[in-house]
Formats: structure tokens, sequence, C-alpha cells
């Protein structure tokens, strides 16, 4: 899996999902690859994920967001060395996991 896009997207689809009220569902899925991880909005702030089809949990949305947003600066932190700093998949990641921090 193409893990640099698939955390850019998940971070990008997961904001404006949280953001609008017309969005109900958001499903990110693995660049080059077969995993997917669906959100749905639930009762009140709650969010239902499933992955795979299969149900895994229901959780308060800021809760999730702060998981989710603790995960990518965790996986950023370790692995954007990795790439070269003007490489543009590096710049959108930085750029979208703040967008991201902005609806902590």
């Amino acid at each position: 899996m193409m893990l640099f896009v698939t955390v850019t997207d998940l971070l990008d689809g997961y904001r404006k999902f949280y953001l609008s009220s017309k969005i109900e569902e958001y499903t990110c899925i693995g660049a080059d690859s077969s995993f997917s991880i669906s959100f749905k909005k639930a009762n009140g702030n709650n969010i239902s994920v499933e992955a795979g089809g299969e149900f895994l949990c229901e959780v308060n949305k800021n809760l999730l967001a702060k998981s989710i947003f603790e995960a990518s600066s965790n996986f950023i932190n370790r692995y954007i060395n990795k790439l070269s700093k003007d490489d543009p998949v590096a710049e959108d990641l930085i750029t979208f996991f703040f967008r991201f921090q902005r609806i902590l």
C-alpha cells in the first residue's frame, strides 16, 4: 500500500466528513491495495467504523479525530525522512496534517 498517499487521503477525507453536516459516510481506500475503512455518522456525535464491510466499533467523533491525528503524527515523525523534502507527496502529507490539526 502506498502509505503516504493513504494517510494523506485519510486526513483530508475524515476532516471533510467531520466538518460537513451533509456528508454521512466516508470511506478511505488504501492506495494500491484492497484495504478500506469506512466511517458513518451514528447517533449524536458518534461514528460507526467498519473495515472490509465488517463493523468494528462506534466511537465519539472527537476521540476518533484525536486518534487519527496522533497516529498520523507518529507515522510522519517516524517515516517522513524516507522522502526527499521536495517530494510532492511529503508536501501534501504535511499540508493536510496541519489542516486536520485545526479541527481538534
